[in-house]
C-alpha cells in the first residue's frame, strides 16, 4: 500500500518571529506574495493542496533545481497566536520565467505592498555593513503618525507618556523599526513637559537610543 508523504507546516506562535522569517525570505529573492486566513484545524489540508498545486513544500534541492529551470519557487508559512481567532497564511513567490506569469493571474502582489496586521510594512534598504540590499519591517505611515500625534497630545501627562514609551519599547527590533523608535523617543524628548521629562524611565529595549543624537 502506497504511503502518502506528510509535510510539517510552518506554524509560528509569535508574530515577531513570523515577520522575521518573511523579511529573511524577501532578502533571499522572494518578490511576490498572496495571503489569507484559515481555521487552524484546516491548515494541514490546505498545505497539502497548495503543495500539490504550487510545490510549496518542495525541498531545498528541488527548489534549487526549479530555479535553474526558471520555475518560480514558493514558501508557505502560518501564524496563530492565542489572541488570533484564525490563523494567517502567506505564500511568498520568487521570480521564475516559466511560472511567475501564472502566479500573477492568481492574485499575486509585489512584496513591497505587503502590509502585515495593519501596522507593519516591508521596505528595502541598503545595508552598509556588507554593501548589500536587504528587507526590514517598519511601522506603516498611518500607525507611525498615530504614535507621533499620541505623544504630542499627552505631553503634559507623565503617566500616559510613560505608558507610550513602554509600548514603543515592546515593538519588534527590526532594523528600520529601530530607526523609527529612535525618532519617536526624539519626539518625546522634544515635546514632553520639562517638569517630568527627566523622570520618564526608558525601557531596556530602548537603551540604544541613548547613543543617538536627539534634540534637547
Amino acid at each position: 500500500m502506497e504511503q502518502k508523504t506528510t509535510y510539517q507546516p510552518k506554524i509560528f506562535r509569535s508574530v515577531a518571529v513570523f515577520l522575521q522569517a518573511i523579511q529573511l525570505q524577501a532578502s533571499r529573492g522572494y518578490s511576490h506574495f498572496i495571503e489569507g486566513e484559515i481555521d487552524e484545524e484546516k491548515i494541514n489540508a490546505f498545505m497539502i493542496k497548495m503543495h500539490e498545486k504550487f510545490s510549496c513544500c518542495a525541498s531545498h534541492v528541488q527548489k534549487c533545481r526549479n530555479k535553474k529551470l526558471g520555475i518560480a519557487g514558493t514558501w508557505l508559512a502560518f501564524v496563530k497566536t492565542a489572541n488570533m481567532p484564525k490563523a494567517k497564511w502567506i505564500i511568498l513567490v520568487s521570480g521564475g520565467n516559466k511560472e511567475i506569469g501564472i502566479w500573477k493571474e492568481e492574485f499575486l502582489y509585489p512584496i513591497k505592498r505587503l502590509n502585515a496586521f495593519g501596522r507593519y510594512e516591508l521596505r528595502k534598504y541598503y545595508r552598509s555593513s556588507d554593501n548589500k540590499y536587504s528587507y526590514s519591517w517598519q511601522l506603516n505611515e498611518k500607525t507611525y503618525g498615530l504614535l507621533v500625534n499620541t505623544i504630542k497630545s499627552h505631553q503634559h501627562s507623565k503617566s500616559k507618556m510613560q505608558f507610550i514609551l513602554d509600548r514603543i519599547g515592546k515593538l519588534p527590533g527590526f532594523h528600520l523599526l529601530k530607526e523609527q523608535k529612535s525618532e519617536l523617543v526624539k519626539t518625546r524628548t522634544a515635546t514632553a513637559d520639562k517638569s517630568f521629562r527627566e523622570q520618564l524611565i526608558l525601557p531596556p529595549k530602548l537603551f540604544f537610543t541613548r547613543f543617538m543624537k536627539h534634540e534637547q
